[in-house]
């Protein structure tokens, strides 16, 4: 899991840390970063999966200045830093992106170290806001006082460096400055296990669920996914325990309806249907487009007869 964070000069994040339980909840008024901290997540798994170039341009939705758009201070470049536990030990991965002449983003730094393993030291951070004290956020090598140990990354040369996690086995590609290396690591699970892991975390591992409260209030759809989607809309399908008849019984109403459309002439009868909708005592004419778009749903399905 990623256990601490650390974002410098994006957006309204000039300089900050957070550190990162196996639950953790932001809280606070609008405008205050927390959409922010996980936009910056997100730029640096899509700069992962996609490059850089394609991070900036979902960052910005596709529209305005380019980098310059994405930076607290536009003469700093960017940088983040994340603290990865994982079964193969605890990971620290950096990643610097800064503009070239034409203003385009590119690595400029990037490491990932695998650092001797230690109990994670949590603090109780009040705010987003604040936390200039750390150090340096990017390095240039690997610290030899703390026993880090570089497994990738960008070389001064622009290089995608590789090493072995175990031997002294290394070797270097050109891949280009808009792909960070981590990216680009090569698929050995003899040499990287541990950073193949931290890539596919970092690339593929996060997910961002956007609930969306009208869709919350919709039945789920029929043939809904038995996981839940990340508008939420089928929140009654595959987030409820069924068989707790008590809460879900708040959240739900069954209702059995029997529908009849006309085809050809013919009248023919769909069996009776069970359709589960989120309670609104407000709406209780719902139920009967609730059946309908159902009908329409399934016409032609091998329900009819």
């Amino acid at each position: 899991m990623i256990e601490r964070i650390w974002v410098k000069n994006f957006r309204l994040l000039a300089h900050n840390r957070v550190d990162l339980m196996p639950f953790a909840v932001l809280v606070g008024r609008n405008a205050t970063g927390k959409s922010t901290l996980m936009a910056a997540i997100r730029f640096v798994s899509n700069s992962l999966s996609l490059g850089v170039q394609a991070a900036v341009d979902i960052s910005i939705d596709h529209a305005g200045a380019g980098l310059a758009d994405l930076c607290f201070d536009p003469a700093v470049p960017l940088q983040f830093a994340l603290e990865v536990r994982l079964v193969h030990g605890l990971y620290r991965y950096e990643l610097e992106i800064d503009r070239d002449a034409g203003g385009a983003g590119f690595v400029s730094r990037e490491n990932l170290f695998r650092l001797p393993d230690s109990p994670q030291s949590r603090q109780l951070q009040p705010s987003l806001f604040g936390n200039d004290d750390f150090d340096e956020l990017v390095h240039n090598e690997a610290p030899r006082s703390q026993k880090w140990r570089r497994i990738a990354g960008k070389t001064a040369e622009g290089k995608d460096y590789f090493k072995d996690e175990k031997t002294d086995w290394n070797n270097t590609f050109r891949f280009g400055p808009n792909r960070p290396a981590l990216g680009s690591l090569p698929e050995d699970i003899d040499r990287f296990p541990g950073a193949i892991a931290v890539r596919n975390l970092l690339r593929e591992g996060i997910v961002l669920v956007e609930l969306d409260t009208h869709a919350l209030r919709m039945p789920s759809p029929p043939r809904s996914e038995p996981y839940l989607v990340r508008d939420g809309s089928n929140l009654a399908a595959a987030a409820l325990d069924r068989e707790d008849a008590g809460s879900y019984g708040q959240w739900v109403s069954p209702r059995f309806v029997e529908a009849v459309i006309e085809r050809g002439g013919k009248r023919r009868c769909l069996a009776p249907v069970r359709i589960e909708y989120v309670v609104d005592p407000m709406k209780d004419s719902s139920v009967v487009r609730h059946a309908d778009a159902l009908v329409r749903s399934v016409a032609g399905s091998p329900f009819l007869f």
